[in-house]
């Protein structure tokens, strides 16, 4: 007897590449893992950082490659697409001379979402 593949194609939260998902003899497999999006896990106001990039670097290129990043995957951590990574918070800090407290109000600030009011009578 051959073994029987299940095969599922789910669409997943907002994204617009379904996950599929092959069941073989027990095992799961997922296909086509879709990018992070906006918002899923990280939530932090960085405009405190932009600011800071402005003031100290003049541009988010000069930032990037201060980072060792590309611009494109610092827009992606100011997006909140992708996290910082602790190197990269640790530079930061060392090129502007950041204290602790700074450091903290710069990178974990969580942002305050707006949410719909609903009025009462």
């Amino acid at each position: 007897m051959s073994p029987q593949n299940e095969l599922y194609s789910i669409p997943y939260k907002k994204s617009r590449k379904p996950l599929t998902i092959i069941i073989n003899n027990g095992i799961i497999l997922l296909y086509g893992k879709p990018n992070k999006q906006r918002g899923d896990e990280l939530n932090y106001d960085y405009s405190k950082l932009k600011g800071l990039i402005r003031e100290k670097c003049g541009t988010h290129a000069k930032y990037a490659e201060l980072l060792g990043v590309s611009t494109t995957t610092l827009a992606q951590r100011l997006g909140n697409y992708q996290p910082f990574t602790q190197k990269e918070i640790e530079i930061t800090k060392e090129k502007f001379n950041l204290t602790t407290e700074e450091l903290v109000a710069v990178f974990f600030t969580k942002t305050i979402r707006k949410t719909e009011q609903s009025e009462t009578f």
